[in-house]
């Protein structure tokens, strides 16, 4: 996906990190600027981690209208994490269940 610039240039899409702390994440995208609170998203995807595994729904399902809604995010700029991150815990609960399979018990016929 390119962007046109100034006298005909094209852009690539960029995601630049402008500050990174404890407390804010700043970064630029397309020359606007988006920033949010790291404890507050931390909090958030706890909560989201624990309500995805119970009832075993993607967490990027569940985060990314909050990210949205309450952190005033781009959804341009948080589809392709959230899809990741979905990917990332699928993958790990799979592993998850492949490793625990021998110990389950078997019901003999």
């Amino acid at each position: 996906m390119r962007k046109a610039g100034a006298a005909g240039e094209t852009r690539n899409p960029v995601i630049r990190t402008i500050r990174f702390s404890l407390t804010e994440y700043v970064y630029e995208f397309y020359g606007e600027r988006f920033s949010f609170n790291t404890a507050t998203l931390f909090a958030l995807a706890f909560a989201v981690g624990i309500v995805g595994g119970i009832y075993g729904v993607g967490g990027g399902a569940i985060i990314a209208p909050f990210l949205v809604s309450f952190f005033h995010l781009p959804i341009y700029t948080i589809a392709g994490a959230t899809l990741f991150g979905t990917f990332l815990t699928s993958i790990a609960g799979a592993l998850f269940y492949a490793m625990i399979a021998p110990f389950t018990p078997t019901r003999d016929s």
